[in-house]
């Protein structure tokens, strides 16, 4: 196996481990303390940051523009004929984001390197609506939580390298907390490594964040602290990196090393590791 890894995208390279957040529309980055980024005056409401936090991408805060560029430098706005932009990601150095098209229906979009979008095709069932979204670090794969007359359900399917890109065969994970409780209404996800994804959802009527693999087997309960998640985010690197939540109320809290969560911030609107 130790033959393979030049093929692992998170073998080669160390992604950039700060923790990206925007408090009250200022871009920054959350430590110990938040360190604001330039954003030429205007109020921002998400954000995303490439793999080595170089070039960040920005929703502003009424989600009808999107920007990116260096994160110290001049950003570009980019076109994308959307509105309620959320969600943004960096993926190989290509940001995707969710937004609705003029007839309010929801749509995965593709910022290309030279900022040209191209509009994600994705083979779904009819009358199903994407709420969220996360693209594994390779590209390859996609999750989707999918709202229909059932509720909302996270699936996997395989991402084309098509032009422009297509969703196929995407399939529901049967999720199977440690009690044998369904984990059911999936809100936000994230990829914790190649193979495992971080997630907020519920069992036993209780709202909690898990990670399982890709498959839906191996399925763990973080238990968070008593206030509840409303978005994750997670450092994708072998065997698993720090998993980020962010309550209604904009607290931040991090899970460490396995181990335990810690309050690293409060009044946040937003944040991201770096994709």
């Amino acid at each position: 196996m130790s033959t393979q890894q030049g093929y692992q995208v998170l073998s080669r390279a160390v992604p950039s481990s700060e923790l990206f957040a925007i408090r009250e529309g200022v871009p920054g980055i959350l430590t110990d303390a938040f360190d604001p980024l330039s954003h030429g005056g205007i109020a921002y409401a998400d954000l995303a940051s490439s793999f080595d936090g170089g070039t960040i991408a920005l929703v502003d805060e009424t989600r009808t523009q999107l920007f990116t560029g260096p994160r110290n430098g001049l950003l570009t706005a980019v076109e994308t004929g959307l509105t309620n932009l959320r969600r943004p990601q960096f993926v190989l150095g290509v940001a995707w984001v969710l937004g609705d098209d003029a007839t309010g229906r929801p749509v995965l979009l593709r910022v290309l390197r030279d900022t040209t979008t191209e509009q994600v095709i994705l083979d779904d069932e009819p009358g199903e609506r994407i709420e969220g979204f996360a693209v594994s670090p390779t590209g390859s794969r996609i999750a989707l939580i999918l709202a229909g007359p059932g509720g909302r359900k996270l699936g996997v399917a395989t991402v084309m390298s098509t032009t422009p890109a297509r969703v196929v065969a995407w399939r529901e994970l049967a999720l199977l907390s440690g009690g044998k409780s369904p984990v059911t209404d999936v809100t936000s996800v994230a990829w914790a490594d190649e193979m495992s994804l971080a997630l907020i959802g519920t069992a036993d009527a209780d709202l909690s964040v898990f990670t399982t693999k890709v498959d839906g087997s191996g399925i763990q309960d973080l238990s968070p602290p008593s206030e509840e998640p409303a978005s994750i985010t997670a450092l994708a690197r072998q065997g698993g990196g720090p998993i980020a939540v962010l309550t209604d109320g904009g607290t931040v809290w991090r899970y460490d090393a396995r181990t335990r969560w810690s309050r690293i911030g409060d009044d946040m609107d937003a944040i991201g590791y770096s994709g």
